[in-house]
């Protein structure tokens, strides 16, 4: 009987990325078949589990699980793997390994300001950026860190969050801010000049470049975060699972990923071609970025977004 694993990520242009660099290579390298599946979230995850009946082997997870706290739903991963000498330090642990970098930035319309922008503090300060911003509407993607950055918060001393500094921030923004359920919807309003400022990824950015040759990124203060690969506890084809995330975070399979979507790779020993640099987190980095941090969102996250919820509440009344 043929070997086979499942990998499960989030759809898109991502997983098809990843199929076209690491899956199909890793099946015709090892003779692994590879199969796939999509996600909306962890709750069909965390069920399969507490059912018994796991059917994915690796799961894409975003930076705010895998956790401690998430440990009854996943497999430990073997040392060889998360303490590999050629990851970036202080990334992995015992439940999930990297798999890419990327950071949040300040992506504007340069031809509708005044003057290039710097930072966050552009983006909340509409007398001297007029015109309306627009972000994703989901409370873990950077917009309460961007504010606090914009009121003079150093980069080393945002956590734990000061919500009410932060709102005070954002409502400095009042019907100029825009949140939307899609990022495609954001770019959309960037490049047809709908609004100003955009706050989103830079790989969205990269993605979304097709649309017009009007928009730049302000990369200073950008906010970093990763990409993680975790194996759901009981999955049905534990040794290939461990087998692919170890080919994952390899080096080339690294470099091809880099080639072809505008992540940095996580093995130090990857390469990055000449071209996609600029449009990496890892070409841009300075002593004023920060990075998320996952613990104290996974502690969090249901009281900010409770907050959220009200405040976007009021603000409709």
């Amino acid at each position: 009987m043929r070997r086979a694993v499942t990998f499960t990520g989030w759809g898109g242009h991502n997983q098809e990325a990843q199929a076209r660099n690491w899956l199909r290579p890793f099946g015709e390298e090892s003779g692994i078949q590879v199969q796939q599946a999509t996600q909306s979230g962890y709750d069909d995850l965390k069920a399969m589990v507490d059912a018994g009946n796991v059917t994915w082997d690796v799961v894409v997870i975003g930076n705010n699980w895998g956790l401690e706290r998430d440990a009854r739903w996943l497999e430990p991963l073997p040392e060889r793997i998360w303490r590999r000498p050629d990851l970036l330090p202080g990334l992995a642990s015992r439940l999930r390994v990297p798999d890419l970098v990327y950071s949040i930035v300040l992506n504007y319309r340069r031809d509708l300001v005044p003057r290039p922008l710097t930072g966050w503090q552009d983006f909340f300060d509409r007398r001297a950026i007029p015109g309306r911003r627009v972000t994703w509407d989901n409370v873990q993607y950077g917009l309460f860190e961007a504010a606090l950055l914009a009121d003079g918060i150093r980069e080393n001393a945002l956590y734990p969050l000061d919500l009410d500094r932060a709102f005070r921030v954002i409502d400095r923004l009042g019907d100029d801010l825009l949140l939307v359920n899609r990022l495609e919807e954001a770019s959309d309003m960037l490049h047809g000049g709908e609004v100003v400022a955009a706050l989103y990824s830079q790989n969205h950015g990269y993605l979304s470049r097709h649309k017009s040759d009007r928009v730049d990124i302000a990369w200073r203060q950008q906010i970093l975060l990763c990409e993680y690969l975790a194996i759901p506890r009981g999955a049905p084809h534990l040794d290939e699972a461990m087998t692919l995330i170890d080919y994952i975070v390899s080096p080339e399979p690294q470099s091809r990923l880099s080639r072809d979507l505008s992540y940095s790779p996580i093995n130090s020993d990857s390469a990055v071609a000449t071209d996609m640099a600029p449009h990496m987190t890892f070409s841009h980095r300075s002593a004023e970025d920060t990075a998320f941090d996952d613990t104290w969102w996974s502690q969090n996250v249901q009281r900010v977004q409770a907050r959220f919820d009200a405040w976007k509440r009021a603000r409709q009344s």
